[in-house]
């Protein structure tokens, strides 16, 4: 998408710190819980190394974050002097019925099991369809771009499937929602194309090292 009032340039996409439900593999949507506290000196350590390499900003332009804690307290640990830019619609999908709960508590469930197969295209009962959250994220994120215009470069700190669905609509390597990595504490870097609106030179700068 061609327009000269979205921001175009250096955009890094980053997933919140490991909280007590993703340790336990639980459906975190709706759930207001901060990361770990295990995780302040990691997330700190992180960014200053990235940092030291030259592949992370010193000072973000425009940082937009979901309104959910453990968001805010991941780009507070990572750039603790950059004013944070609350989007309540980055926050993650409402997982309704599932919210929670994890794959050993939901066995057996007659709507999980479709869940499964449909590899979640099916929506969640009582929760976002699938659609739904793609359309929610997808404004959200030009409503990040028309702020962020001119004020890059643009970090956006928000959850998982924020990230997923943001490459899986606008990455010019063009892959499924599931297929993007998105660990707790990641830190992808691209270059957004004003011209065409498509995310190139896609890296993931973040691994069991970092």
């Amino acid at each position: 998408m061609q327009d000269e009032e979205l921001y175009s340039g250096t955009i890094y996409l980053i997933r919140h710190g490991m909280t007590s439900g993703n340790r336990e593999r639980r459906y975190v949507g709706s759930t207001d819980e901060d990361i770990l506290e295990t995780e302040w000196p990691v997330l700190t350590e992180r960014g200053n190394k990235l940092r030291a390499r030259g592949v992370f900003p010193e000072q973000p332009g425009f940082l937009a974050v979901s309104p959910m804690i453990r968001s805010r307290t991941t780009a507070k640990l990572l750039m603790p002097d950059t004013k944070q830019h609350i989007y309540k619609d980055l926050r993650e999908c409402s997982f309704g019925a599932f919210e929670y709960r994890n794959h050993e508590e939901l066995l057996g469930r007659p709507d999980y099991g479709h869940f499964l197969e449909t590899y979640g295209k099916c929506g969640f009962p009582e929760g976002e369809s699938y659609e739904a959250y793609f359309d929610r994220t997808n404004a959200a994120y030009l409503d990040v771009l028309r702020d962020a215009k001119d004020r890059g470069p643009l970090v956006i700190c928000a959850h998982g499937g924020t990230i997923r669905v943001i490459l899986a609509s606008h990455a010019e390597e063009q892959r499924e929602f599931y297929e993007w990595p998105a660990e707790n504490g990641c830190i992808y870097r691209c270059e957004r194309d004003g011209e065409t609106g498509k995310l190139k030179d896609v890296t993931l700068l973040t691994g069991p090292s970092d």
